[in-house]
């Protein structure tokens, strides 16, 4: 027997961590194909959550949120002090940042367009320095513990037709309608 799974937008305390495990769920199948997602829930169904934690990371780096960025720079400042791109910013300056082409800058990401997850790199998920997630520790256990226990599902898949996308609430996910087969699943015993 088919069974749904949705988000609880209205808990603000735990909406962060699911939206996040959102993307990544969408973002590993509809743009990485079917052997991520496999290799995601072998990770999963072997208790393995470190190596979940870097098929969630590494897929959200595909579909990161949020894609872009605005800063205020306070105070006159240099970005990429000696190197060909250094810039200087006017103090009072409004900044774009691009986290998503951020996610794929050569420098950081050696072959940036393959899903690797060996990658030894600081993903920009959680913010950087002071702009760092508050949620940042909390969610590095939670993320992936979520993502075991979704994967680790009998015959996971999105929902049919419209209830299958991710819902937004303005430029937030804010929900993804998931299915799965009742039979064969068991607690988490992890």
């Amino acid at each position: 027997m088919p069974c749904s799974i949705t988000s609880a937008p209205r808990l603000p305390r735990v909406t962060a961590t699911i939206r996040t495990c959102c993307r990544a769920l969408a973002g590993a199948r509809l743009r990485l194909g079917p052997e991520i997602i496999a290799g995601a829930r072998e990770a999963a169904v072997t208790n393995n959550i470190e190596a979940v934690r870097r098929y969630a990371y590494e897929a959200v780096r595909f579909n990161p949120h949020p894609p872009l960025m605005l800063r205020y720079c306070a105070t006159e400042t240099a970005l990429a002090v000696n190197t060909p791109r250094e810039r200087r910013l006017r103090a009072g300056s409004t900044v774009l940042l691009g986290t998503l082409s951020a996610m794929f800058d050569s420098e950081a990401f050696a072959s940036p367009n393959e899903f690797r997850i060996d990658r030894e790199v600081e993903y920009l998920h959680f913010g950087y320095g002071v702009h760092r997630c508050f949620g940042y520790y909390i969610n590095s256990v939670q993320i992936p513990e979520l993502m075991a226990a979704l994967l680790r599902l009998p015959n996971l898949r999105r929902a049919s037709g419209g209830d299958g996308r991710i819902l937004y609430e303005g430029p937030f996910p804010d929900r993804l309608i998931l299915k799965f087969d009742s039979e064969g699943a068991t607690a988490d015993k992890g």
